[in-house]
């Protein structure tokens, strides 16, 4: 792996498909991991584009999931219960 100045971040060159550390990125972004692998990750992802973005990525979509709980679509039994019961309550408008 090709590494940058000290201090200068991921260098283009780091990571690629075929990373090794790239599947405990998740682990790690779960806050799974602890001592020497957490360690180990940690240094990796400051080194590597590949999974410093996958990191970013899964940090972005946690965020957004725990900020939003509700915006997750609806069942499509909620959807066609919820469509039932306003055909309930519709009152229909007479006609003149």
């Amino acid at each position: 792996m090709s590494r940058g100045p000290a201090g200068s971040g991921p260098t283009a060159r780091s990571g690629s498909a075929t990373c090794g550390l790239r599947s405990a990125v998740g682990s790690y972004a779960d806050g799974q991991l602890t001592g020497a692998p957490r360690a180990r990750v940690a240094g990796h992802v400051a080194r590597c584009w590949t999974c410093s973005g996958e990191l970013l990525a899964l940090r972005l979509i946690k965020t957004s999931v725990r900020d939003h709980p509700r915006r997750a679509p609806a069942s499509l039994a909620e959807a066609r219960i919820r469509r039932f019961a306003d055909r309930l309550t519709d009152v229909p408008t007479p006609r003149h």
